[in-house]
């Protein structure tokens, strides 16, 4: 078996490397038979018999527990105070000579291990859920490993992420850590004067100068001058009331700034009422109404 030998030539065996895991846990040496040798495996299966018919045959049992109680009465008074019959010898006796290590209270639990790609928002996905990676390693191939309920994310031989697995579907297991240090978004050369201006009259703009600066770069500079010299026709808080709507709306630039101005006009200090003054009609006398048929000999 593949969970047992990888291949296998003459003397030279090359064993799974899980499997050799699991028998440095318990502290055995495994022994191969050879192949096609039924001879060899008669030992090993016969007793399966034995416990069919000595122990199981006849018996119920209402769970683990009353099974292994069951069981372990068997054992003691029966299976191992008989005479064997092929060593001649009671088999409480013979355990004693063979000096046989006790087993470890903690099951062995298997390791899956598994490949996985990295997506560019920081998680893998992995049995139905995502858990977040450092963001350093996004887009990239690591490898998932799992034992028992703990959730192990290499890069290379390096441990990277830890997570409790989730036995829920469409779960995202996020560490908050995984995501401090990501770069904020550089401002181009010689915009820091004029954003300091900026964030002197308008001083929780900094989500907005961030997105200015993420869809203009270069032209920064540019629009947030163009937003302060509103300042010399509208009062402060409309533009600053401005600047957190287009922040809102994703709408980064100094047009938009000026036409939501432009929509909310607040008289400031020493301002007067602005008058609505109703525009004189385009046409101010009545329209003579014509039959098609003048249109069509004017055409002729």
């Amino acid at each position: 078996m593949k969970t047992i030998v990888l291949s296998r030539e003459e003397d030279k065996i090359l064993w799974n490397p899980q499997f050799m895991d699991f028998v440095s846990y318990y502290g055995f040496i495994p022994k191969l038979c050879l192949p096609g040798r039924k001879e060899t495996k008669g030992k090993v299966e016969r007793p399966y018999s034995y416990v069919k018919t000595s122990f199981f045959a006849g018996e119920t049992f209402n769970g683990f527990p009353d099974l292994n109680e069951k069981a372990r009465n068997w054992l003691d008074n029966v299976a191992n105070v008989r005479i064997h019959a092929t060593t001649g010898a009671v088999p409480f006796n013979r355990l004693k000579e063979e000096n046989l290590h006790p087993l470890r209270e903690e099951d062995y639990l298997l390791e899956q291990s598994e490949s996985r790609k990295s997506s560019k928002d920081c998680y893998i996905s992995f049995e139905g859920n995502r858990y977040s990676i450092p963001y350093l390693y996004s887009c990239r191939d690591l490898t998932v490993k799992l034992k028992g309920d703990d959730l192990r994310i290499f890069y290379g031989d390096q441990l990277i992420a830890t997570h409790r697995l989730s036995y829920q579907k469409g779960q995202m297991i996020t560490d908050p850590a995984h995501f401090y240090g990501i770069p904020k978004p550089a401002y181009p050369t010689g915009i820091k004067a004029t954003r300091e201006m900026f964030l002197a009259h308008f001083p929780k703009a900094n989500p907005f100068i961030d997105g200015l600066v993420l869809s203009k770069y270069g032209n920064a500079r540019y629009h947030m001058l163009q937003i302060l010299s509103l300042l010399e026709d509208y009062p402060r808080e409309l533009v600053e009331s401005a600047v957190e709507k287009a922040t809102l709306y994703g709408a980064f630039g100094c047009s938009a700034i000026r036409n939501i101005c432009c929509q909310g006009v607040i008289p400031g200090p020493g301002r007067k009422e602005i008058e609505l003054v109703q525009k004189t009609p385009l046409v101010s006398e009545s329209v003579e109404k014509r039959a098609l048929s003048y249109y069509s000999e004017l055409e002729g």
